[in-house]
């Protein structure tokens, strides 16, 4: 009876853990963290909280979408830049295979910075553009768009070459045609691209770790290829075993001034070695400090670690790209190779202040899981992210302006970064004036932009989304000579009709 009474204490006793867990997690979920310097919330306050996605048996990074902040309380945001593009066609793919989306998976900026923007290019390491208009899907408030270009240069600025690792997961998870047989021809495109003297290593992991090949030739074209086409999938995922040996074969071939770094094709599900997201930023933290390089490709459904990688990207010096189609595998590692493998500005840090005669509150939209401090803004040795050749970015606002003030002079922009190859601190500035307009003649970008935001508040069943709709994303879409001419864009306007006939939309509860 004794023992009846004790089992039945501690199951008690479990319900109660389970239950102050699940609110401790409903909290995080909906905002409840902690205030930094800028009035954003810390990146840290979103780490470890792995969202699963029991459905389709996937797992995300909570993201919370960040509130007004008052200029008077902070006139400044902080947040760190990078070429990340891996949301958008993550949700392209739930979005053709009629799943429902998530909405941990919509990461807006990422959405944004998928897609090419037409930014003068001034010559310099930076440009930028802004315009502001009253914002579609709420008309008391106005719709910032900041474009940012990176100057154009190639892969061969480099002068003394590239030394890249092929880190390909052959667990038995990427199993498959979209998966491990998606690698295998993604990496033989990029092999074709390459100069005949950059370095190849390969080197796989699953139960085990294997170098397959260290410091090749890439004009050893057939033999890399066997080695390549020789693969197959079985076994569990040492992650952290590979990543060891990655960055062992890139720091043995190590191209002092030239371009070194390690490309992961997996799905992220590292079920042997480090399995958190917390070690396992920890883990790559360290790998930052060798001069490596990462870049990030996911693979595969189901089992797909979407924060794993994520993980990986922002603290590796990295950046991060989801492979659903041959066609994206071209795109990033083919057309876009010198953006995405190029790096012209590392440790990207930006500052937007607002001018507080004018603006009586802000909202950033996406770069939830990038936000920084003032203090890191300012601290030299702060790691940020890296933006590649031609890259162009898209950061938005929502605004509310001061009773009776007209949007003129409302913002500034201020960028730190540093020289990829000498690590000289540089810095770029601009100050905006005269970027208001009705959004009729707003310029294709701006309205673009506008259209993917508003995208976004919608799947997101958003609670800013005020009169946000399908249907005005569509009109948007509809006017624009952008979703004709650029397949990319036109892709997009595709994908919001599927979601407009579908219900594919979470339900909030």
């Amino acid at each position: 009876m004794k023992k009846t009474g004790l089992i039945i204490k501690k199951i008690k006793l479990s319900a109660i853990l389970l239950c102050v867990s699940f609110a401790v997690f409903a909290a995080c979920s909906t905002g409840n963290n902690a205030w930094v310097g800028g009035g954003l919330y810390a990146p840290d306050a979103l780490e470890g909280l792995g969202f699963y996605d029991r459905l389709n048996d996937e797992t995300y990074s909570v993201i919370n979408e960040l509130p007004f902040v008052k200029t008077e309380d902070a006139a400044e945001s902080y947040f760190s830049m990078d070429s990340h593009t891996a949301a958008y066609s993550n949700l392209r793919r739930m979005i053709n295979n009629g799943q429902v989306i998530n909405r941990n998976a919509i990461r807006t900026d990422e959405m944004l910075n998928y897609f090419s923007y037409s930014i003068p290019d001034s010559g310099e390491t930076f440009s930028s553009v802004a315009k502001l208009t009253v914002a579609p899907w709420n008309s008391e408030n106005y719709f910032l768009s900041v474009g940012v270009r990176t100057r154009k240069t190639t892969i061969e600025r480099y002068s003394q070459g590239n030394n890249f690792v092929f880190l390909i997961d052959v667990s038995g998870s990427m199993s498959g045609e979209n998966r491990l047989g998606l690698v295998k021809k993604s990496f033989l495109m990029l092999l074709d691209n390459l100069n005949e003297t950059d370095k190849i290593s390969i080197v796989t992991y699953a139960n085990g770790v294997r170098t397959i090949c260290s410091g090749v030739n890439a004009g050893n074209r057939s033999a890399l290829e066997k080695k390549i086409n020789a693969l197959v999938a079985s076994g569990g995922t040492n992650g952290a075993g590979g990543i060891q040996a990655a960055y062992a074969a890139a720091e043995r071939n190590f191209i002092p001034g030239g371009n070194n770094r390690v490309l992961i094709a997996t799905d992220g599900d590292f079920n042997v070695g480090l399995s958190s997201v917390d070690e396992l930023k920890e883990f790559i933290q360290e790998k930052a400090e060798t001069g490596v390089y990462l870049t990030c490709l996911g693979y595969g459904m189901g089992n797909y670690r979407d924060d794993m990688l994520e993980t990986l990207a922002r603290n590796g010096n990295g950046n991060f790209a989801y492979i659903d189609s041959l066609s994206e595998a071209k795109k990033v590692l083919v057309d876009e190779m010198d953006n995405a493998l190029c790096v012209v500005a590392k440790d990207v840090k930006s500052e937007i202040t607002f001018n507080e005669d004018v603006v009586d509150s802000y909202r950033l939209i996406g770069y939830e899981n990038k936000t920084i401090t003032k203090e890191d803004f300012e601290n030299e040795l702060t790691d940020a992210g890296e933006l590649g050749s031609n890259t162009t970015a898209m950061v938005c606002y929502e605004i509310k302006l001061k009773q009776g003030a007209y949007p003129e002079s409302v913002a500034s922009i201020r960028i730190k970064y540093k020289d990829p190859l000498t690590e000289e601190n540089l810095e770029y500035s601009k100050s905006f004036v005269g970027i208001y307009s009705d959004i009729a003649q707003a310029g294709e970008d701006h309205r673009f932009a506008a259209a993917v935001v508003e995208f976004s508040l919608v799947i997101r069943n958003s609670a800013y989304m005020a009169n946000a709709s399908l249907r005005n994303v569509i009109e948007t879409l509809d006017s624009l000579g952008c979703c004709s001419t650029n397949e990319y864009k036109a892709e997009f306007k595709e994908l919001v009709v599927k979601v407009s006939k579908s219900d594919l939309i979470e339900k909030r509860e």
